[in-house]
């Protein structure tokens, strides 16, 4: 495996989230706050439950042979001999995001949560000799 990167859903910042809510929630409840007051909290914070509950997980793996995209039963596999090369793009919000450029293909774009640090990530391709801008 030359390079592999997973992200679980049960992060520290999720754990935050979801008691950051549950503690606004439940101070409001003890000081009679309007549920207008309760509604946003209490959504981020569910929302954030959420995803404790569920620990979805996502990533890359790339060989020798092919680039492997997965998000939880979901999973696609690109083989190497069919990436021409490699874009770096970033969105307003600072996310960052690969385009690969493919043979008889559209380019695929991989958002930022898939691969972790860009630089690694570019390092690995051109190893295998794609190029990368």
């Amino acid at each position: 495996m030359d390079y592999q990167f997973e992200q679980k859903g049960r992060r520290p910042i999720v754990v935050i989230a979801a008691l950051i809510g549950g503690t606004l929630v439940a101070v409001g409840f003890f000081y009679q706050a309007p549920w207008c007051f309760l509604a946003m909290p209490g959504i981020a914070g569910l929302m954030a439950a959420l995803m404790l509950i569920q620990n979805s997980h996502s990533g890359l793996k790339l060989n020798a042979r092919s680039l492997t995209l997965f998000k939880d039963s979901w999973q696609e596999e690109i083989p190497l001999s069919t990436i021409k090369g490699m874009r770096m793009t970033q969105f307003s919000s600072g996310q960052p995001s690969v385009w690969l450029d493919r043979t008889g293909a559209p380019p695929y774009r991989i958002p930022g949560y898939c691969f972790g640090s860009a630089q690694q990530l570019k390092q690995a391709l051109a190893a295998h000799g794609i190029a990368t801008n």
